[in-house]
């Protein structure tokens, strides 16, 4: 479905300039019940793709490409992404709020401005002990996120 596209077209009809992006639906149904997630091409705006709630404390927001994938995570105090793996690498960035991370067998306190990189099979879990908006990028992007629905991981 398109999202507000706009082309600059030559005198000849051919498209110069991609100004505007599509979303892409996904088919399918997640398992455990979520709505599939859109991937994106071309512009758009972080505010405007939809909340999917993961569970009373966590709500996400995806951007995903073919290859790589942002996550906006808004995390509300108290919430916890227990320990977890996945092949995926994966980088954060806390944008606002703390966030307790334990990577392999280092655990720090992580505030607004920190940056982490976390290499792919290594085990790592996140506790939120204030309100935190926090975001992931993944390559490759995380298919069960696209899949939408909790992960294992973070349902109540």
């Amino acid at each position: 479905m398109p999202l507000g596209i706009d082309w600059e077209v030559r005198a000849s009809g051919a498209p110069t300039n991609f100004v505007a992006g599509v979303i892409n639906s996904r088919a399918g149904k997640h398992p455990q019940g979520g709505t599939p997630m859109p991937t994106l091409t071309g512009f758009g705006s972080l505010r405007t793709i939809k909340k999917e709630r993961i569970n009373a404390k966590i709500t996400r927001r995806i951007v995903s490409g073919e290859r790589g994938m942002l996550v906006w995570w808004s995390n509300k105090k108290g919430a916890h992404a227990q320990a977890h793996k996945h092949p995926h690498e994966q980088i954060f960035w806390i944008l606002k709020g703390r966030m307790k991370f334990r990577l392999g067998n280092k655990t720090k306190l992580c505030k607004a401005g920190d940056v982490a990189v976390i290499p792919g099979g290594v085990e790592h879990e996140a506790w939120f002990p204030e309100d935190c908006e926090v975001i992931d990028v993944f390559t490759p992007p995380r298919e069960d996120f696209l899949e939408g629905g909790p992960p294992p991981y973070m349902r109540e």
